[in-house]
């Protein structure tokens, strides 16, 4: 029988999560500096810059994440071979939402500045590419 702690800390915080999702929902779009300029920006643009966007993509990654992590920690019913499966792609999903984190910080970062998009995205890549170097060199590190 599970234990009434365990399942109500995660419900209060999926309570609350739903609390901010609604506030941030509730807010409006996102304010920026400058207004883009509509016809050259296509309805991605608008999106990225609606909060309900962002709030749907991480409601969908957390549940995505909470799932998973449930199911490699199940017990013996679930096999082992899905259980490393879902391991696998957890690891590969968490990567992939913290080098996107890292790109768009650099790029919103460089663009603030004044440089161009292309020399934005440069500085953006190479953020990646050490990132990718770093991971090489501890793997290497480790393996030695």
């Amino acid at each position: 029988m599970v234990q009434a702690d365990t399942l109500l800390i995660p419900l209060l915080m999926g309570l609350f999560l739903v609390a901010v999702a609604i506030v941030l929902v509730r807010t409006g779009p996102i304010r920026t500096l400058t207004e883009p300029d509509r016809d050259v920006v296509g309805a991605v643009t608008r999106l990225v810059h609606h909060p309900a966007s962002w709030v749907a993509g991480f409601l969908v990654l957390s549940l995505g994440f909470g799932g998973g992590i449930i199911l490699a920690v199940s017990g013996e019913e679930v096999p082992a071979v899905l259980k490393q499966t879902v391991g696998v792609v957890l690891v590969v999903v968490a990567l992939g939402v913290l080098a996107g984190f890292l790109f768009s910080g650099v790029y919103g970062s460089a663009r603030a500045r004044g440089l161009t998009s292309a020399q934005a995205t440069a500085i953006g890549g190479w953020g990646i590419g050490l990132l990718f170097l770093g991971a090489v060199v501890v793997k290497l590190i480790m393996a030695g």
